[in-house]
């Protein structure tokens, strides 16, 4: 290539171009505290006689922000010039190629640091030996070793005499103590014995109230007699219980109720004597009734009967009722659903959302109307076994957990179905104690069931 210019032509040819091969040396020309020039002598060994650099470097805590400046002798084209450098002690990574020739690295930490700076010349060719400088950042007075080893050693020594301090004041109250207790122990035993006497009568009392309890639940023989092909689980959490479950028989219909009390125990136990009375009652001077008419009698009988008390107390409740003659099932229910499974589907039949008993905005209860088929089921319960915790985690059973397990035992006879439903409640609660009493009743209608004559006269 022919450059003409006013001194004359200039001449390039590509091919007389040579690649610069000289493997360019780094030198750390010198180093900056604060962006400083410093007199490093106090704190180093001497200066190298090559480099002017501090030998062994050990510099206090305090003077730990430096800059290292840095040059290279590759000089044919200087602007073309690169460096990467890395701080072992900070980072073991190089940085990208820079063109600056200095590197900061403020508040260091106290520790070993070895920087290590290499540069590349116009055409890219690297240094094979890193300019190398090492220093220490000595750590303050209390993170030295011989102070950390003094401090442990003074805190050992206040913790033994605290100990033994703290002995000598624990013989001194067990004497004490000791002499009080032998004051004692007769009055204690006294009481003991008193304590267990009374004990004994209350238990006493409130197993023959059990006995009354279970006297006025249904007997197991009239609901086989009734529904032979199903099954109840009645668990009380103490010895009396605050579920409990109804039936009554009138001409061609058949009444059957499972409720829960508020509370549970003795309070829950009287609480379902009046529920069963209640209902009794509204059964003798009704006998044609229909679910949801029962329910708001059966409310406003409990809300007169707190009224002088002011007691909010009530129950939740589900009631059914069989039409035999017409194969009808009806159901209403206070808080209480009832789950009902036919060709192994189970559906929830809602019920309303309030209590038998006081309410804010009370409204008439309403009722569903269902035509039974063979091999229909229906499951009545408490909110016991949903609201049991167990589990790996200790939590809650869940009614979304109870349909899971009613649809997976609802092809077995309804024998085998209490034992499987009960077995995977025993499982889940484990160690755990029973929080609430538990009831869930199933009853399938089998053919047989639905054409028994004695309920069609």
């Amino acid at each position: 290539i022919f450059v003409g210019t006013v001194e004359g032509f200039n001449i390039y040819n590509p091919l007389l171009e040579q690649k610069n091969t000289v493997i360019p040396k780094t030198r750390i020309q010198k180093i900056l505290l604060n962006f400083k020039e410093f007199d490093f002598s106090p704190y180093c060994e001497g200066f190298d006689s090559i480099t002017g650099l501090p030998v062994k470097l050990k510099l206090p805590y305090t003077l730990n922000h430096l800059s290292f400046i840095f040059s290279s002798n590759s000089l044919l084209i200087p602007e073309k010039v690169l460096y990467r450098y890395r701080m072992l002690g900070v980072d073991s990574t190089w940085t990208p190629p820079l063109s600056r020739s200095e590197a900061d690295y403020p508040t260091l930490q106290p520790g070993k640091y070895t920087i290590e700076i290499i540069s590349c010349n116009n055409d890219g060719i690297w240094s094979d030996n890193p300019a190398v400088f090492t220093f220490e950042i000595m750590p303050p007075f209390y993170m030295t070793w011989w102070f950390i080893t003094s401090a442990i050693v003074l805190i050992l020594v206040i913790i033994f005499l605290a100990i033994k301090y703290r002995e000598a004041n624990l013989r001194k109250e067990k004497r004490i103590l000791e002499e009080k207790v032998l004051e004692r122990t007769h009055e204690i035993a006294r009481q003991k014995t008193i304590v267990e006497e009374k004990n004994k009568d209350i238990t006493d009392s409130i197993n023959y109230a059990k006995n009354i309890q279970e006297a006025l639940l249904p007997a197991r023989k009239e609901i086989n007699r009734i529904f032979p092909d199903s099954f109840v689980i009645y668990r009380p959490r103490d010895i009396v219980s605050g579920d409990y479950y109804w039936i009554a028989h009138k001409g061609r219909r058949t009444y059957f109720a499972v409720a829960d009390c508020t509370g549970h125990g003795v309070p829950g136990a009287f609480m379902s004597l009046l529920g069963i009375a209640f209902l009794d009652e509204i059964m003798a001077g009704h006998p044609s009734i229909m679910p949801h008419e029962l329910l708001d009698m059966l409310r406003e009988n409990v809300i007169e009967s707190f009224r002088n008390s002011g007691s909010k107390d009530g129950m939740d409740i589900a009631l059914i009722m069989v039409d035999w003659e017409n194969r009808k099932l009806y159901f209403s229910g206070a808080n209480n659903p009832l789950y009902f499974v036919r060709n192994n589907v189970l559906k929830e039949l809602k019920s309303q959302k309030m209590p038998i008993g006081y309410y804010p905005e009370p409204v008439p209860f309403t009722q569903h109307e269902i035509d039974l088929s063979p091999g229909d089921t229906v499951y009545m319960f408490s909110d016991g076994i949903a609201d049991q915790f167990g589990g790996p985690d200790g939590k809650k059973f869940k009614y979304k957990t109870l349909r899971e397990l009613l649809t997976s035992v609802g092809y077995m006879p309804m024998v085998q179905q209490k034992e499987n439903i009960e077995k995977s409640w025993m499982d889940w609660k484990g160690e755990y104690e029973q929080v609430d009493d538990i009831i869930l009743i199933g009853i399938r209608f089998s053919e047989q069931c639905l054409d028994n004559p004695e309920f069609k006269q």
